[in-house]
């Protein structure tokens, strides 16, 4: 043992005759066998080059003439498979903080950086499992500590003000006798500041989140619309109807609907993560511009937005995505759904630029293809349930033909 160093520290000679001292890290055993793994010590850049040479150091416990010697690994096989045990050892759930705690101090040896990566997605993972589940302390506990990884910081924000609403025993509640949607007969929809909430019977940690955007030049919502779907609503599922689309001013749209989503998540005891967005007519066209401010703005992810017969068949450029933002919901991810008539494809050049930049575009083909039977059939028969889902099976193939777009 290193007497400068401490118990806890080891001198190791390497084949070369070179000392290199190791900070003991953790052990486990093997079919009988203890391995203990250590890390190099850096005090200087000469001793730092020589560590990237080592990395995570594992060596075993052997009993030689009645003394207990560190040993090498016999095989790489051997190797692997215990390096493989001491990384699932270090990253168990109950030990990610002190993981991240340890990366961190590792600096630039072989195999830390992802080995750091992956423990800080398992940490954000756990907070936004924490968040869903209600537990918003310990969410922004966690996404404080991962500071810039990700979204952290905005998520740290927004879980901080819903922690802080859940709180506030002042505060009126959105989903009061007098918010009730004025039909009684819809015991789970609320009139609120931004739209109508349809909410679940109970809300979980596995609870789904929608926005819909309505038609027209930023007039009130048809509600009729709002009927379809709460006579057929995806099971578990936050709903929001904007009362209007903010067709010139969608970024402050997204706002309010983010800001009254949060608001529910804190009286329901979860929290906003992936977000599905649909959008009627011109409608469809601030529901794509969303899917950016969401992720942009908020940390929320928004894996598909539903197009249901956008408005003035794609003639006004001037609401449809530019080259810019096709390029960022390309890199989003954000998979499009186009309700159309079976006719529409890429001969609409802002399908074609969406199409060409890189986006997952689908064009979905109606039988009953007259436009506000478009929205009717989608909100009305599920397919708002069936997109909040893994979409890996096109839907009700007797009226709905799917057609992947390719450059």
């Amino acid at each position: 043992m290193s007497e400068e160093f401490g118990p806890n520290f080891i001198t190791l000679t390497d084949e070369d005759g070179n000392d290199i001292e190791l900070e003991y890290v953790d052990a486990l055993e093997l079919d009988g066998q203890t391995y203990m793994a250590f890390f190099p010590v850096v005090e200087d850049d000469a001793d730092e080059e020589a560590a990237e040479e080592y990395g995570l150091v594992i060596l075993k416990s052997v009993m030689e003439n009645g003394e207990e010697l560190l040993s090498t690994l016999d095989s790489d096989e051997e190797l692997d498979k215990v390096y493989d045990l001491f990384m699932e050892q270090l990253m168990d759930d109950g030990e990610l903080l002190a993981a991240l705690e340890l990366f961190e101090s590792l600096g630039d040896y072989p195999g830390t950086d992802a080995g750091l990566d992956t423990v800080k997605e398992k940490l954000y993972q756990r907070a936004l499992d924490c968040a869903c589940a209600g537990d918003y302390e310990q969410a922004c506990g966690i996404w404080q500590r991962l500071e810039d990884y990700g979204d952290s910081r905005v998520l740290e924000w927004r879980c901080e003000r819903v922690l802080g609403w859940s709180r506030d025993e002042s505060a009126a509640p959105m989903f009061s006798e007098e918010n009730r949607f004025t039909n009684s007969y819809w015991k789970e929809v609320y009139a609120c500041e931004a739209g109508y909430v349809v909410l679940p019977e109970q809300c979980n940690a596995d609870t789904r989140f929608f926005i819909y955007f309505p038609g027209g030049r930023d007039t009130q919502i048809y509600e009729d619309f709002l009927y379809y779907y709460i006579m057929n609503p995806a099971p578990n599922t936050i709903a929001l109807f904007l009362y209007t689309n903010g067709l010139d001013y969608v970024e402050e749209k997204t706002k309010l609907a983010v800001d009254e989503l949060d608001r529910t998540a804190a009286e329901c005891g979860v929290f906003a993560h992936d977000v599905m967005i649909c959008g009627s007519s011109l409608g469809a066209y601030p529901a794509m511009h969303a899917a950016i401010y969401c992720k942009e703005d908020f940390g929320i992810t928004v894996p598909c937005v539903l197009s249901l017969d956008a408005g003035s068949d794609w003639q006004e450029t001037e609401y449809t995505l530019s080259r810019e933002e096709c390029l960022k919901t390309a890199q989003l991810g954000t998979q499009f759904y186009l309700f159309e008539s079976p006719f529409v494809g890429m001969d609409r050049a802002p399908i074609r630029e969406m199409v060409l930049t890189g986006n997952d575009v689908t064009i979905v083909g109606c039988v009953y293809d007259q436009h506000e039977r478009i929205s009717f059939d989608a909100l009305g028969m599920g397919v708002i349930d069936w997109a909040l889902g893994d979409r890996s099976e096109p839907y009700m193939s007797d009226i709905y033909s799917f057609n992947r777009l390719a450059p």
